[in-house]
């Protein structure tokens, strides 16, 4: 059992490397299309139609990547339905 849960830890670190890499491009991408976008339309007088569509969705696969390390690092958001005297139950 204790060599099926270091698998899976492992595995879990694994991903989360993986994870951190995609947001990394992911956010990456966003930017340099951001700006390219800016300079296009700005200086070169080229509208880039497409360019929202890329970001919207490297800003979506932001979201959900983060969301995946902040549940994996316990740092999401958390709301205490309990005062801090009830310690035993405000624990996840």
């Amino acid at each position: 059992m204790e060599k099926l849960i270091a698998t899976l830890s492992k595995f879990n670190k694994g991903v989360c490397k993986v994870c951190k890499i995609v947001a990394g491009a992911c956010t990456g991408i966003f930017t340099l299309v951001t700006f390219a976008q800016v300079v296009g339309r700005n200086f070169l007088k080229i509208p880039m139609i497409w360019s929202i569509d890329i970001c919207t969705l490297m800003f979506t696969w932001c979201v959900f990547l983060g969301c995946i390390m902040g549940v994996y690092y316990r740092s999401h958001y958390r709301i205490e339905l309990l005062p801090d005297r009830f310690q035993k139950t405000n624990v996840c």
